[in-house]
């Protein structure tokens, strides 16, 4: 299913080209780790409940730790997706090879075209919307978008 934006994009002053690899993209989005650490998730729910987005639709399992969370994941996985016939995302940080691992659905990576399209969305919204976002925030932001997408 592919992502269809649901916000303004044209009083934005420079417009990204739409046709642009995801590395491109990726570029964008990592150039914003610059601002450093944030605490809070103010801008993540503003941004959210300015794009009419409600994330309280998703049901969520939020697994933290420094050990084992591959296998609690692998194991909340198998029963919810193999056993009950759930779809079940996996939001995770970081990524080995390429940053689509950071985003799945039923064991299966994001596109890039999908994260190319969110991308570009959340970093033109963003810029019209005068919500400054932190790599992460839009990481967050994209793994909502995405998942409600599906």
């Amino acid at each position: 299913m592919e992502y269809h934006p649901k916000y303004p994009t044209h009083k934005l002053k420079t417009r990204p080209n739409r046709e642009r690899s995801i590395f491109q993209a990726i570029e964008d989005v990592q150039s914003l780790t610059t601002m450093g650490l944030k605490v809070g998730r103010e801008n993540i729910l503003k941004y959210l409940a300015r794009a009419g987005i409600d994330h309280n639709q998703l049901k969520v399992f939020h697994v933290t730790g420094t050990n084992e969370k591959g296998s609690v994941w692998n194991m909340t996985y198998q029963t919810l997706y193999k056993q009950f016939g759930y779809k079940v995302g996996l939001f995770t940080s970081p990524h080995v090879v390429d940053i689509s691992e950071r985003f799945q659905i039923d064991g299966k990576n994001i596109t890039h075209k999908q994260l190319n399209s969110i991308y570009l969305d959340v970093l033109e919204a963003s810029e019209l919307w005068k919500i400054p976002l932190s790599f992460f925030e839009i990481q967050v932001i994209t793994a909502v978008v995405y998942f409600l997408d599906q």
